[in-house]
């Protein structure tokens, strides 16, 4: 009897099934079959083999094995295991998320190597030898990088000193994908992204495996991927969020399976970003934190209420002295104003009514045709009058960068103001440019577009520190150094606005003691990565039946355990939620109780990653 997990979404109680074998001796663990499941032929892995009687029901024949599909490594199907346990998911789903498809029909097997061809090519006279030394010294390491193309640098010059390493490079987004296939456009590399046909990811992961291709590029998607064999990995842009799949099952943390990883294959790794996360130091260990030894000059201008410009709100005086200077430079300038729309939210002059999401409970953005909610995404028109008190004086509040370019434009009426946001670009060869963060997200066109930059100027440093979250200052210093590393990939003077000088004046000064303080805290208040966020949602139409279904989990859980704290049930998403905060006591009591519900509810068992 065999023991295979089947490719295919499962609910989350099942593990493996029993298929006969027909004395089919030659499998082994990791071999990939077809078998017939649910009157369908799928693919399996091969979980074990065992010699045990013949249970009562009738166990179905494997069809075939696919010697001609590289097979899993033992480790990788350990990884499988844990990664389904921790997420509370089938190993077949986690197996079905991770591998690619593969090909019903049998091919030959041929050494078929495929370079990817481009035209564009790339310039690098830097020296990063600090860099590539920390790298050659140390087993694993964060290391501060300005820019995507230090880091793709970084790489290049690793590969030089080390061709025969099979190495794997993970972006969070896929601009930054396609723009890497361009840089590393003289090697045979295998791309993996969510936007490839089933064939060519197939093909890339199998030239990878077979070792075709030295090097493979991808996304989240491809972190998942059989990676065994590979001696070292480069995580770029380590920090962002998008390595956090939080839109579907599984719910999986990149770097959380990496750290896995990392203990049980033993390869090299490498987080390059512009600051760590505090979760990191966990992980690396101060031993192994490597910050900028040339810190980029930084002007830091208090924005306190005297120093603001009245014909110019958000502008000090100061700051308004940068951007004329600048212009007589004959250079521009891009602000940078992380708020899209033309203000914050949408008020009632009379009663003061704040128009909120139905789901959300948050304000919705105010734009010149709708509103919009920026957490879940709904829109919906401008409203005529208040709901509460019928009034028609509606009003709104709080900026929005359409506005502050609308405020530029009169104070510089000579000048041309351009707008760089989400889904709209007018004029980037303008005088003053006024942008959001989303220029990261196509990091190659906009940098082309917006040379020469004499001054690139934060309007509002402080944004990230009023949000509501733990992670409110790393993320705070993260837009710090991301944009510094844009000035100084311009040579462009750097200024940022803030009511806080201290706080930035005092990180600038020792990064690695504000990081470890940070931890610290973290571990004072029993944060992540001390702790963890389990949220449970339920998705039903009926929202009457979703909060019945929320505070039954509850009730059950409170038996279990009394010290067990669910917090909710919440709007969330166009359903409902509740979130529990799990230490290791706890989980040991949660988690098979969690394993056990229903595919209906939806469970990220670390929300806050």
């Amino acid at each position: 009897m065999t023991q295979i997990y089947p490719i295919k979404r499962l609910t989350r109680s099942l593990s493996f099934f029993y298929y006969q074998t027909d004395n089919d001796k030659t499998l082994k663990s990791g071999d990939i079959v077809e078998i017939p499941f649910r009157n369908q032929s799928i693919f399996g892995v091969v979980k074990k083999m065992e010699e045990i009687d013949a249970p009562a029901y009738r166990v179905k024949s494997i069809i075939r094995a696919r010697p001609d599909i590289p097979p899993l490594h033992e480790k990788e199907i350990t990884f499988y295991e844990w990664l389904a346990e921790e997420t509370l998911q089938s190993v077949g789903s986690i197996l079905y998320a991770s591998l690619p498809d593969f090909p019903k029909l049998i091919k030959d097997q041929k050494n078929f190597s495929k370079k990817i061809d481009h035209s564009r090519s790339f310039s690098n006279t830097q020296n990063y030898s600090r860099e590539l030394s920390l790298i050659e010294s140390n087993q694993k390491a964060f290391i501060s990088c300005s820019s995507l193309n230090k880091m793709a640098s970084l790489v290049e010059a690793y590969q030089k000193k080390h061709p025969t390493d099979q190495i794997v490079i993970l972006v969070p987004r896929l601009e930054d994908a396609k723009w890497l296939t361009y840089f590393f456009s003289h090697e045979s590399i295998s791309l993996i992204t969510g936007e490839q046909s089933a064939g060519s990811l197939y093909e890339a992961w199998k030239h990878y495996r077979h070792k075709q291709h030295k090097i493979l590029l991808g996304t989240r998607r491809a972190a998942l991927m059989p990676l065994f064999g590979t001696e070292t990995i480069f995580v770029f842009h380590s920090s962002c969020e998008s390595y956090k799949q939080m839109s579907q099952n599984p719910h999986y943390d990149v770097r959380t399976s990496l750290t896995y990883l990392y203990n049980q294959m033993h390869f090299r790794l490498y987080y390059l970003d512009t600051a760590p996360r505090a979760d990191d130091i966990a992980f690396f260990e101060k031993e192994h934190l490597f910050f900028e030894t040339n810190p980029y000059p930084t002007e830091i201008l208090n924005r306190d209420p005297l120093s603001i410009d009245p014909k110019l709100p958000l502008f000090s005086y100061l700051a308004t002295e940068r951007i004329e200077q600048t212009l007589k430079e004959n250079k521009r300038v891009l602000c940078v104003y992380n708020r899209t729309g033309s203000a914050r939210r949408l008020e009632c002059h009379d009663c003061h009514y704040v128009f909120l999401c139905n789901h959300c409970q948050i304000p919705y953005v105010v734009y010149e045709q709708h509103l919009k909610c920026h957490h879940c995404q709904q829109i919906k028109h401008l409203p005529l009058h208040c709901p509460d008190c019928q009034g028609k004086l509606l009003e709104s509040k709080g900026w929005g960068i359409k506005k502050i370019r609308e405020r530029l434009q009169k104070y510089f009426p000579s000048k041309t103001i351009g707008l760089i946001e989400k889904s709209i670009i007018e004029q980037p060869e303008a005088e003053i440019i006024m942008t959001t963060s989303f220029i990261f997200e196509t990091p190659l066109d906009f940098q082309k577009l917006l040379k020469p930059i004499g001054l690139i100027l934060i309007l509002d440093a402080d944004l990230p520190l009023y949000q509501p979250t733990f992670r409110a200052t790393e993320q705070a210093i993260r837009s710090f150094e991301e944009w510094k590393g844009m000035a100084r990939t311009f040579k462009a003077r750097y200024a940022i606005q803030t009511a806080y000088p201290d706080f930035f004046t005092n990180y600038q000064s020792k990064p690695e003691t504000f990081f470890l303080q940070e931890y610290s805290t973290r571990a004072s208040y029993h944060l992540p990565p001390f702790v963890r966020l389990v949220r449970i949602q339920y998705k039903d139409k009926n929202p009457s039946q979703s909060l019945k279904q929320l505070e039954l989990i509850k009730e059950t859980l409170k038996k279990k355990n009394s010290s067990v704290e669910l917090q909710g049930p919440f709007p969330y998403k166009s359903s409902f939620a509740c979130t529990i905060w799990v230490d290791q006591n706890i989980k040991s009591i949660l988690w098979p109780y969690l394993q056990s519900l229903a595919q209906v509810f939806i469970i990220d068992t670390d929300a806050f990653l």
